[in-house]
């Protein structure tokens, strides 16, 4: 037989290469030799491998690697489930570390999605329990909505870690439990009651409504904004208020430059040393309109 190392190092990925498991352990029922000639009826086998510790005992799994993808499918189908003495064979395709960890997060949420959707609108999360409460307690306050199949607070090991579950029969007890016990102060504080929902499920909802707060939250500066902003406004002065605006008559302004040549005269009683004003008022004006009465004066 060959290697494994030196024949199947690369094919990791290849349907050829399978894998051979048995969660209990081998013991000393499958070793190299045994394993090549349970598969070898399949096809050409190019290399297989019973894992083994430092003190030579098997680690209960193993490797097979056929020539074609076809003998290895072959395999799988005969030899998965296969009863080997008092042990059941685990056989499938050989898969990374990256892939493994990856399947078995995959059953796990198909587990959890089957679990939800069989008990949905049934279990019930509760949170912000206070430290006195217990399994016990928590079943009494709701066993009043109806019939609870079961209640468990969540512990480290002595102290609770703030929440719960209870789950209920039917789902209207369900609702009427979360209708009258959210908000109710259960201790020394309020409890939060709702639906349980999967993670991813609870992740989205609250980025939907932490998204729907931002917006309405921008709407409203928005709005607020707007409001606070002045708006020029033009006032526009009737034509009949500027028609009675008061201007000085032509004959006044005259009179006043008159005086004003009254009063120097006065100080200068000699006309020699009198300064002289011109008085340009008296020369002949233009018509211009009369403001006060709204018509052309002549």
């Amino acid at each position: 037989m060959a290697n494994k190392q030196d024949s199947c190092e690369d094919l990791e990925l290849d349907y050829s290469l399978i894998s051979i498991q048995d969660p209990v352990g081998f013991g000393d029922c499958l070793d190299d030799k045994t394993l090549y000639h349970l598969f070898a009826q399949y096809g050409k086998i190019v290399s297989c491998k019973v894992q083994i510790d430092e003190n030579g005992r098997s680690k209960g799994f193993g490797f097979c690697c056929f020539e074609t993808a076809k003998m290895a499918e072959d395999a799988i189908k005969a030899f998965n489930g296969y009863t080997l003495g008092d042990k059941q064979l685990y056989v499938g395709r050989f898969q990374n570390k990256n892939e493994r960890r990856a399947e078995i997060k995959r059953q796990r949420d198909s587990q959890l999605e089957e679990r939800m959707k069989k008990y949905e609108g049934l279990n019930l999360f509760i949170k912000n329990l206070d430290d006195t409460i217990d399994d016990e307690r928590l079943k009494k306050e709701f066993d009043k909505f109806g019939t609870v199949t079961s209640a468990k607070v969540m512990t480290d090991g002595r102290r609770s870690k703030g929440f719960g579950f209870v789950s209920f029969a039917k789902p209207d007890e369900a609702e009427r439990a979360i209708t009258e016990m959210n908000g109710t102060i259960v201790g020394s504080k309020g409890l939060h009651v709702d639906f349980l929902e999967q993670k991813a499920d609870r992740r989205v909802r609250l980025t939907n409504e932490h998204q729907e707060r931002i917006r309405a939250s921008r709407i409203q500066n928005s709005q607020m904004q707007s409001s606070s902003i002045m708006v020029p406004c033009l006032v526009m002065m009737p034509l009949q208020s500027i028609n009675s605006c008061s201007v000085p008559p032509l004959p006044a302004m005259c009179h006043q430059q008159d005086e004003l040549t009254r009063q120097i005269a006065a100080l200068f009683p000699s006309r020699a040393h009198a300064p002289t004003v011109q008085n340009t008022m008296t020369r002949p004006m233009p018509a211009r309109p009369n403001y006060s009465s709204g018509n052309d004066a002549d």
